[in-house]
């Protein structure tokens, strides 16, 4: 994994000196990376967070309500301007990803796309996007690796203050050097098409009247609150 990385941005680590330590810890079950110096990208931000295995009594709770496994959260802000909000995540965890996401249950509807596997749904607010980003690529990691639970796209700043972003969250696979270099390598990929994607007129017209119509709804709930 590290020497991928080295080969894609210009620092790796937790601090300004150059490959220092991978993660910095956190806390005990949560451990954050960092990357930069890569065009199309500000930053590659992992945050790898563990269950907590204190006792025998925690760890059965973890397993009936919650992941049964580790989890890593890449986030990743895209020198890109297109409005778009997107999710592809997990059939089993849909109702309640889309539930706890406002730009989902704002902006986003249900969408198929040929070729993927029937364990994950979309979301997204026009089929030419569902299509762009589910390339030969993407459905080839998503069927073929199934740790990968969801990846999502927003231009609404709820992940990071930046006008694009993408987040990708998969179990731990620490075991499978491969597999974790793939789906970062596909994660890249997926960041340098965003980067370069225009939407037509038409859908583009439409996805920002949309934004128009929940920004005026926002500063009249505001303005009630004054």
């Amino acid at each position: 994994m590290r020497p991928f990385l080295l080969s894609q941005f210009a620092h790796i680590g937790t601090s300004s000196t150059h490959n220092t330590a991978f993660f910095s810890e956190e806390s005990k079950n949560e451990f954050h990376f960092h990357a930069s110096g890569r065009v199309n990208c500000a930053f590659l931000r992992v945050n790898h967070t563990l269950i907590k295995r204190q006792d025998l009594l925690s760890r059965v709770s973890v397993q009936l309500l919650a992941p049964a496994k580790d989890q890593v959260i890449y986030d990743v802000p895209v020198e890109g301007t297109v409005p778009m909000v997107f999710c592809v995540v997990k059939k089993r965890l849909h109702k309640s990803v889309y539930a706890d996401n406002n730009d989902l249950t704002n902006l986003g509807n249900k969408f198929s796309r040929e070729g993927l596997s029937d364990s994950y749904m979309v979301f997204a607010e026009n089929q030419e996007s569902v299509d762009y980003v589910l390339d030969t690529t993407l459905l080839e990691v998503l069927n073929k690796y199934p740790c990968v639970q969801q990846i999502f796209i927003t231009d609404q700043k709820s992940v990071i203050n930046t006008p694009l972003t993408v987040r990708l969250v998969h179990d731990s696979v620490e075991d499978d050097a491969e597999q974790l270099v793939n789906i970062n390598k596909s994660l890249l990929h997926l960041v340098d098409r965003l980067a370069v994607f225009s939407l037509s007129s038409a859908n583009r017209s439409v996805a920002l009247k949309e934004r128009e119509i929940i920004d005026e709804m926002s500063n009249k709930e505001n303005q009630q609150k004054i």
